[in-house]
């Protein structure tokens, strides 16, 4: 199986949709997804990310279902530290979360303990996208197990497209390589469109557990097609 999680195209953020460059990273986007053979198409129930969505899924002829638990982050993941100014995660800078001490913390503990999350409510939305991360793959049979890998109880060759935003992306990526979130808050970063893939695939003969490998993460190559370099290098629109 393969799964895909698509950031959205350039965002209007006041309307909810996106901006007329949006829609062109997303036919882009399209253009390169309807080689992949998807089998289905989910989105978050946001305009922007449901809009990149239909662009794709309309082309291939394929219905878009939307997961509410694939709704952008909001206030759950806003934090006042250091400054006692209210802003999310992402925006806290990352020498905090790589110092020494905050490295070392395990897993588990970092959503409670790591100054700039555990101040947030955040652990509440972390654990809300990945119980419905693990019903989609159980849906598409795959049960995770106690130790994070996944046991394939029903054999399905699905190449499976969610759409959706990066905050979430992070989330997914976290939980599915087991990489304590202070890693991933603020040095991860997702172009609009990028696509993450992972890959679920029995390696070795003598186990049934699958390890999600992770093939790509925010790929936008496809978006050279449209000047994207000079996009990110000057913000200017060509």
């Amino acid at each position: 199986m393969l799964l895909y999680f698509i950031r959205h195209g350039e965002p209007d953020y006041v309307n909810d949709t996106l901006t007329p460059y949006g829609i062109l990273q997303a036919e882009e986007t399209a253009k390169r997804l309807l080689t992949e053979n998807m089998t289905h198409v989910y989105a978050s129930p946001m305009g922007r990310a449901q809009l990149t969505a239909h662009i794709f899924a309309d082309k291939a002829g394929l219905p878009v279902e939307t997961l509410d638990w694939a709704h952008e982050l909001g206030g759950e993941s806003k934090t006042t530290f250091p400054d006692g100014k209210s802003k999310g995660m992402g925006i806290v800078s990352p020498v905090h979360f790589h110092s020494k001490e905050n490295l070392a913390v395990p897993f588990d503990d970092a959503f409670d303990t790591i100054p700039g999350i555990c101040d947030t409510e955040f652990k509440g939305r972390y654990r809300f996208i990945t119980d419905g991360l693990d019903k989609l793959l159980s849906e598409h049979g795959y049960e995770r197990e106690e130790n994070g890998a996944y046991r394939l109880v029903c054999p399905e060759e699905s190449h499976i497209a969610v759409f959706c935003h990066g905050a979430m992306i992070r989330s997914v990526v976290a939980h599915l390589l087991h990489i304590p979130y202070q890693y991933i808050a603020s040095t991860f970063h997702e172009h609009h469109c990028g696509i993450t893939l992972f890959r679920f695939e029995k390696i070795a003969d003598e186990t049934d557990e699958i390890v999600p490998q992770l093939l790509s993460f925010g790929d936008a190559g496809i978006l050279y097609n449209l000047g994207v370099q000079h996009f990110y290098l000057t913000g200017e629109e060509i």
